[in-house]
């Protein structure tokens, strides 16, 4: 019989949303629940984000409620009311309605040795907090956001999930991990503990490698993600898109979220090879995609 306490603990895990599906399903953001088309509406289809004993619903909460009345007649009778009552709240958990999140939001607190990147005296040269992104979801009409990490240190991933269990906001964290570490295993046992913790990204794009995510111990870390139910978010430069797509491959059964449509030269004007790469990453059933970053790759003031 479903723990229902556990059941509702699990059921906190979610897939980063606000996302695309490139093969064209939405994917629901709570509860490790995928929305598929309705031709997709299968575990084996849907891939993404699916849990064991997760029920997907595809056309509405209506289905929902039909499905628990029918377990009411069903299963009442058989299990008697606690274990009915448990039945329901499983059934109900995994099929939670999806929320709008904002599927890329960084934290920290600035330090100048900690956060290099940051441009002196530009918008993000200072402190940037939950309570600061808080009002503009709400105006924008948002449920949440996805944290995403901006240093490469497992300290910084426990930082963000902190965060998260003091702002209901964030929904979501992925993090760092060292990928290429002998221990891998069990930092990501570690983390994964935290029902928050749904993800994990390398800065791929600053690797001077471009086959960097083809090395033997990064792969056998990728390897590790899925027995966690942890995504691994791709971020990429055109020029490591051919790795990129050689590691989707490789792991068909491992959710893999491309940021930022792999940044595009839009001001250089030359699409190609960026163009037909993008559309054989796209053939793989196990990515998703976040259309955004785009306007640091143009020339804001030009572009049409």
């Amino acid at each position: 019989m479903p723990n229902a306490a556990e059941d509702a603990d699990n059921a906190d895990k979610l897939m980063p949303t606000g996302t695309l599906e490139m093969r064209g399903g939405v994917v629901g953001p709570d509860s490790g629940v995928v929305f598929v088309n309705i031709g997709d509406v299968h575990p084996d289809n849907a891939g993404v984000g699916m849990k064991s004993g997760d029920v997907v619903f595809a056309i509405g909460d209506l289905f929902l409620h039909i499905a628990v009345a029918l377990l009411h007649i069903a299963a009442f009778p058989l299990a008697g009311e606690r274990s009915f009552l448990l039945l329901r709240h499983r059934l109900y958990a995994s099929a939670a309605l999806p929320m709008k999140l904002d599927s890329h939001q960084h934290f920290w607190r600035y330090d100048a040795a900690q956060y290099p990147w940051i441009p002196q005296g530009t918008p993000l040269h200072r402190d940037w907090l939950p309570g600061d992104l808080a009002p503009l979801l709400a105006a924008a009409g948002l449920d949440g956001c996805i944290a995403v990490q901006a240093r490469q240190t497992v300290e910084e991933s426990r930082w963000l999930l902190e965060l998260a269990e003091h702002h209901a906001i964030i929904k979501g964290v992925v993090g760092w991990v060292d990928l290429r570490a002998a221990k891998v295993g069990e930092e990501l046992a570690a983390l994964a503990r935290h029902p928050r913790f749904v993800g994990v990204r390398h800065v791929v794009q600053d690797e001077p490698d471009d086959g960097f995510m083809l090395g033997a111990d990064f792969l056998r870390g990728i390897g590790e993600l899925r027995a966690h139910k942890l995504t691994y978010d791709l971020l990429v430069v055109p020029r490591q898109l051919p790795a990129a797509i050689a590691v989707v491959k490789r792991f068909p059964e491992q959710p893999f979220v491309l940021d930022h449509i792999a940044k595009p030269p839009i001001k250089a004007g030359t699409l190609s090879p960026w163009r037909e790469q993008i559309r054989e990453l796209a053939q793989a059933p196990n990515v998703l995609c976040k259309v955004s970053g785009m306007v640091t790759e143009a020339d804001v003031k030009a572009w049409q």
